[in-house]
């Protein structure tokens, strides 16, 4: 059956299902708020793959939060101003993050697009200075090369006795 996607359910005892209702009422207390009672250690260390015992992470408590208030506070009076600090944005109550991001994207891009229009702006001005190309402009009329050589040539001195 377990090859047709069928799963079997194996019982652990009652001591495994009651050790996961104590967790999930500790889960649920820690949501609401309220502070979940401290598990007792149960004496087993466990190890890691390479048989020394697994040490947990260094957890921080309030002593070391006191502490680093206590530094910032000292910091701040003895600050030195060498480096510029960002200035921080206070969030509007009223107004939710993708908002402030969403805006905060509008104004750039429309800033970009002026700076772009003022570039072309200035591209397609024609420069005084710069000679006017005599060169007919426009597709190609058919005849060979020589052909419409020649016939510019006409034009030219045509337009050279005028």
């Amino acid at each position: 059956p377990a090859a047709l996607g069928k799963l079997h359910e194996i019982d652990l005892g009652l001591d495994a299902t009651l050790r996961n209702i104590a967790r999930t009422e500790a889960a649920k207390k820690r949501l609401e708020g309220g502070e979940p009672e401290v598990e007792e250690p149960t004496g087993k260390v466990r190890l890691r793959r390479d048989g020394k015992p697994w040490r947990g992470r260094k957890r921080r408590n309030s002593d070391d939060v006191k502490r680093d208030k206590l530094v910032e506070e000292v910091m701040k009076e003895s600050r030195l101003e060498i480096y510029d600090e960002p200035d921080v944005d206070l969030p509007n109550g009223d107004q939710a993050a993708d908002d402030r991001i969403a805006e905060q994207f509008r104004r750039e891009f429309m800033d970009a697009i002026s700076s772009r229009r003022q570039k072309a702006a200035q591209t397609t001005k024609k420069d005084p200075r710069a000679k006017e190309d005599d060169k007919p402009k426009g597709p190609k009329l058919g005849g060979s090369r020589s052909a419409r050589a020649a016939m510019r040539e006409q034009q030219e001195k045509a337009a050279k006795k005028r």
